[in-house]
Formats: structure tokens, C-alpha cells, sequence
């Protein structure tokens, strides 16, 4: 498939906080837009339609949310230009209890223990989290994420060998929910030649406002969520099962 318009990705591994910076990059290209999702629609299975191309530093580009990789086999599918690419990566064991509370919300039943989608924190209480940790060894990633997304592990690293010579921003969740307002003005500098027209106050209130933790799919919204929720005993077993994950992903462990 041939696609004429130059793209550039907002690309992540699934439970990242990509909603989050798709709504942030959103607010800055098309600010009196009501429907986000058609500033950047998604590609996971079929290439999107409706891509309208956008005048960013790197020329006219249409913007592009993606959770697959390069080399994924639905990528080279397309003949696309890359233009550009942002992603965002999350610490890990946030990421498998973000996955685990999408997977009750989405009724994926089948990939809890007994066929029964819980909440996370009932699934501690169960002391059931040991299972799921391994699991996320085991397939290096939450095992539903495994085929599109592909290895965690890796997955960064992907996409900066897939953007060589190009330009790449690369955020971390737990930097912009610390400091949002530095990550969104990276943001702006990276994705328009003047970034001083972007009103960073109402892109953040905005961002804020349409992405507010409710339970569900925005559930907790915090960054090391597992610190506030896990027992260290869990803590430690991810850790240690977990250790290639982690470093890959620049974390260090939290439990000496």
C-alpha cells in the first residue's frame, strides 16, 4: 500500500500514557478541533483515511498514532515517508498493572486466571500478581500486546534504530508527569519551526481536562503507581524476574 502524504508517528508501547501525549499533540496542531482522534488517527490494522497533512518543521505531514514497530509485518505493509517520530516509554510494572485494569475494562476474560477478569487491586488482595508477573516475563510484554507491539524489551530500541537520520523525540511518561510543561515545549520545539504560537497553559489544561483519571481507561493516572499499590514482597519478585525488562527500559530497581 502506497500513501503519498509524509507521515509523522506518535508511536508507543500500549499502556504508555499515548493517549495522554496524542491529546497533548493534538491541542497543539488543531487547538478548536472537538474530535482528537481525527487530529491523529490510529494505525494498528488498516491504514487510516482520513489523514489530513499538517504544516510541521519537517514540512506538510499528517500525524499518526501507532503501538506496532518497525519491522512489524503490518509496517511493511506500507510504503510511507517517514518523516519524523515520537514515542514515550513507561516503567514497566506500571505498565502491566495499567494492562491488566484495560484488559478487566475491555472484558478480556480470558486472560485471567479462572477466566475472570478482575480489578488490580483484587487481584493483590488474591495474591494472584506473581502469576501475571511471570506471564509478563515470559512474553517480555503483556502477553495480549505480544503480536503488534512485539517484545518490550525492544521495543524502543526499534524505533531508534528505525529513525536514524531522522528526526526522533524521545519521552519518558514518569519526566512529563513530573514536569509537563518542560515535555510539552520539547514537544512544540520538535514539531513546529515556531513553537511560540502554541499556547502551552490551555494544550496542558485541555489535555488534562480530556484525559482526568476516572477508574477505567484513564485509571489511576500517576506515574510509579506500583509503589502506591504493591506489596514490596511483589515488588521484589518483579523486579527479579523482570530485571532485563527493566534495564532495557533505563529503570533502575526500586527495592535494593
Amino acid at each position: 500500500m502506497s500513501n503519498s502524504t509524509p507521515i509523522v508517528w506518535i508511536a508507543s508501547y500500549p499502556k504508555t500514557g499515548s493517549t495522554w501525549l496524542r491529546e497533548i499533540v493534538s491541542n497543539m496542531v488543531d487547538p478548536d478541533s472537538s474530535t482528537r482522534k481525527d487530529t491523529i488517527p490510529s494505525y494498528q490494522k488498516e491504514w487510516p483515511d482520513n489523514l489530513v497533512a499538517r504544516p510541521l518543521a519537517m514540512g506538510e505531514c499528517a500525524l499518526v498514532k501507532t503501538h506496532l514497530f518497525p519491522g512489524n509485518p503490518r509496517m511493511a505493509r506500507i510504503d510511507v515517508d517517514t518523516r519524523a517520530a515520537i514515542t514515550i516509554t513507561r516503567h514497566p510494572f506500571d505498565i502491566l498493572l495499567s494492562s491488566l485494569n484495560y484488559a478487566r475494562v475491555k472484558g478480556k476474560d480470558e486472560l485471567f486466571i479462572d477466566g475472570v477478569a478482575r480489578p488490580v487491586e483484587e487481584i493483590i488482595e488474591r495474591g494472584e500478581l506473581d502469576h501475571y508477573i511471570d506471564d509478563f516475563a515470559k512474553s517480555d510484554g503483556f502477553p495480549w500486546f505480544a503480536g503488534p507491539s512485539g517484545e518490550f524489551s525492544t521495543y524502543q530500541q526499534k524505533w531508534r534504530e528505525g529513525m536514524q537520520g531522522k528526526p526522533y523525540l524521545e519521552l519518558v511518561y514518569e519526566d512529563m508527569f513530573a514536569d509537563p510543561e518542560t515535555a510539552s515545549k520539547q514537544i512544540a520545539e520538535f514539531l513546529f519551526a515556531d513553537p511560540s504560537t502554541i499556547d502551552l497553559g490551555k494544550v496542558l489544561e485541555t489535555s488534562d481536562e480530556k484525559t482526568k483519571a476516572n477508574g477505567k481507561f484513564f485509571w489511576k493516572r500517576r506515574s510509579y503507581n506500583f509503589v502506591e499499590l504493591v506489596p514490596d514482597a511483589q515488588i521484589r519478585h518483579f523486579e527479579d524476574v523482570c530485571g532485563y525488562q527493566l534495564e532495557a527500559a533505563g529503570y533502575a530497581k526500586h527495592l535494593a
